[in-house]
């Protein structure tokens, strides 16, 4: 069996190109509201201080506090929560996908129950910022932080899912859906709340 950490280790990402954005912002220019920085707890792994939220690899690409960061698909089962999450902000994790990609390669984001916070929407798009993907298999609204599933992804062909491409960059996008929110678990001394993923994928 092949060891999966040991593989994304290995694994060099290629050189990347600039998203072209709708409205005519380039790939680097994202709208207002984007948080850099956060510290991202692991459970029992501990906590990643003043974590940079702006790459995929920092957040989903460990298990603990001192682990090697994996590239994209990123440590499998990974449950990181990032604690400082802004309610007016957004999240954009750039990540680039793998330029030869296993036609079973498959997995998905979910949204689990402990411990508990605001409602989010949920996307996997070319677009930073952006919560209206082409593909309606790569949004999840409104979903609640109780063992909800976020998107389940692919790179072959199927109904519901987000299917994504060899060697392209994309971003994933979470926000508070109500940033008004009075969800016991936000600090409103500092206007933030936790959110909790995990990640799981398979096939590689």
């Amino acid at each position: 069996m092949i060891d999966v950490v040991s593989l994304l280790l290995a694994v060099s990402i290629s050189g990347t190109t600039d998203v072209v954005f709708n409205a005519g912002f380039d790939g680097d220019t994202c709208p207002s509201g984007r948080i850099n920085r956060s510290n991202i707890s692991y459970g029992s792994g501990g906590t990643r201080s003043n974590a940079d939220v702006t790459l995929f690899e920092n957040i989903w690409g460990h298990a603990g506090s001192s682990d090697p960061a994996l590239p994209w698909p990123g440590y499998p089962g990974t449950s990181p929560i990032i604690e400082d999450f802004n309610r007016d902000g957004y999240v954009a994790a750039k990540f680039h996908t793998l330029t030869v990609l296993p036609p079973t390669l498959n997995g998905f984001f979910k949204s689990p129950s402990y411990p508990g916070g605001p409602n989010i929407d949920f996307a996997i798009s070319e677009q930073c910022g952006d919560f209206y993907p082409d593909q309606s298999g790569c949004l999840a609204s409104n979903t609640p932080q109780g063992d909800a599933p976020l998107v389940y992804w692919r790179v072959t062909s199927g109904a519901f899912y987000c299917i994504l491409q060899p060697d392209t960059d994309y971003y994933i996008n979470i926000r508070l859906t109500n940033p008004q929110t009075n969800d016991p678990n936000c600090d409103d001394q500092h206007d933030t709340c936790p959110v909790h993923t995990l990640n799981y994928f398979g096939g590689l």
